[in-house]
């Protein structure tokens, strides 16, 4: 077996292992906050504090990044110490109540620096492990194996937390998580890449950082349609996380759901995305990546106030059957949309401008969620908010993406 195929079947076994933890925290996170008795900030904060490290510390990261010689062992160790954070929250529940939120959150957020590194450094490696002509069949059969693992691990870990006391599922379902996770960083550590020359030296004086930034800004400008779909996107995430912590406090406020059920609902809406990704696809073969796009954040607009209609937690598998059908459109046509617009001349650049812009948004949306209008108005009346949200940003991206030459 020569070394593509050895690295093709390697990246195969480590995203099916990766599947499970984060189909779990995916899945199991949030719910497990609220189980320890977080407040609905709390909650927020879940999604906002990982979401400001990224604002931070992406171009700190893209620069140590290539200061190394050995990209892949950056990589490895980057999603080791990630991963790490599954094997903490299994210990969380041994600290005394007023401790457990604090010390959660702040594993949370600490995870983020790690994982932000990885990320970069993986980018790279993938692209090493597997020639030109093999990625898109690759890439795709990666995301299917990691659909499917994901979905049979948030089925059965619901299972597991309804047939065990709390909080001790909670630590069983964890180390289960943090077991695939290692099985999964073991994989990338049998890859064969290439080693790269070093750009530079790693350092961080301020003065160097914000001349960065500058430089990165400057850059991202001289492109109009690059520009316009960022400020599109940077829309559509405030739409879009606004809602993120409501489902959960609703599930468990509102609603009262068993774990068990949570985890049917995951699968449900995991399952629809497997099928219907393909069609995404084709779709946009035909219509253009604007179009999957925008249609797929449009047939998610409905779903915070479809979610809290809802009569009972039975009937909650329409909205996540409906979410499921639709993110792979919007996340497929977005990211499309993304490579359509940026320059190939320094894309790096405009990456790194694009993923800190939406990541204000991602940050900030969940924090006023749950801080201004959960306390003023409640859980029901901010979900409406949020699909109305959705309805009017949607609007001002069209009218943003009008300037936009059309691709494909």
């Amino acid at each position: 077996m020569d070394v593509q195929q050895r690295n093709i079947r390697y990246l195969y076994a480590e995203i099916a292992a990766s599947g499970v933890p984060n189909g779990i925290a995916g899945t199991f996170l949030a719910i497990f906050a609220l189980r320890l008795g977080a407040t609905d900030q709390e909650v927020g904060l879940l999604s906002a504090l990982p979401a400001l490290v990224f604002v931070l510390w992406n171009i700190p990261a893209g620069q140590l990044v290539l200061s190394r010689a050995n990209v892949k062992r950056t990589g490895v160790i980057g999603m080791f110490l990630f991963r790490l954070e599954y094997l903490l929250i299994v210990l969380i529940p041994l600290l005394p109540d007023p401790y457990r939120i604090p010390v959660l959150l702040l594993t949370v957020a600490l995870a983020a620096v790690p994982l932000c590194v990885a990320n970069l450094a993986l980018v790279n490696v993938l692209a090493d492990a597997v020639p030109v002509d093999r990625r898109p069949s690759v890439f795709s059969n990666r995301l299917l194996l990691m659909s499917l693992t994901s979905a049979v691990a948030a089925y059965l870990g619901g299972e597991l937390l309804g047939r065990l006391p709390l909080p001790g599922n909670y630590q069983v379902l964890f180390s289960i998580a943090f077991g695939f996770a290692l099985a999964s960083t073991v994989f990338l550590t049998k890859l064969r890449v290439a080693e790269i020359t070093p750009s530079g030296s790693f350092s961080l004086p301020p003065r160097r950082f914000v001349q960065q930034m500058k430089d990165i800004v400057a850059t991202a400008r001289a492109s109009h349609s690059f520009m316009r779909f960022t400020m599109a996107a940077f829309l559509m995430h405030w739409g879009l996380v606004f809602a993120w912590p409501l489902f959960a406090l609703w599930w468990v406020q509102g609603l009262a759901i068993s774990d068990s059920w949570v985890g049917v609902v995951g699968t449900v809406s995991m399952i629809a995305s497997i099928i219907i990704y393909p069609v995404w696809g084709r779709i946009a073969e035909r219509r253009g990546s604007r179009f999957v796009w925008f249609a797929g954040f449009a047939g998610i607009i409905l779903c915070p106030v479809l979610t809290v209609i809802v009569p009972s937690a039975t009937l909650l598998l329409i909205p996540e059957t409906l979410a499921g059908l639709c993110v792979p459109g919007m996340s497929l046509g977005m990211f499309n949309t993304m490579l359509e617009t940026s320059p190939v001349a320094n894309r790096p650049a405009y990456v790194a401008f694009y993923s800190a812009v939406v990541n204000i948004p991602v940050f900030l949306a969940p924090i006023l969620a749950t801080t201004v209008f959960v306390p003023l108005i409640g859980i029901p009346a901010t979900m409406f908010l949020a699909s109305a949200m959705r309805i009017v940003l949607l609007i001002a991206m069209f009218a943003l993406m009008r300037g936009v030459p059309r691709h494909g």
